[in-house]
């Protein structure tokens, strides 16, 4: 593999947070369907962090 091949995988995850409320959002039709998870997801070619968060 060359160094123009090399595509590092981010994960970027966020947690809402209202007073000691959380919020969750429940997973379908994917990988963990039917469990509860905070917003998430992964990062994009040329995205800033921040972009994705508000993306997820």
């Amino acid at each position: 593999m060359t160094n123009d091949q090399i595509r590092p995988q981010v994960g970027v995850g966020v947690v809402f947070l209202q007073g000691s409320r959380v919020f969750l959002a429940k997973r379908h039709g994917s990988l963990g369907e039917d469990t509860w998870a905070s917003a998430g997801g992964h990062l994009e070619m040329g995205e800033t962090l921040e972009e994705c968060a508000r993306r997820e």
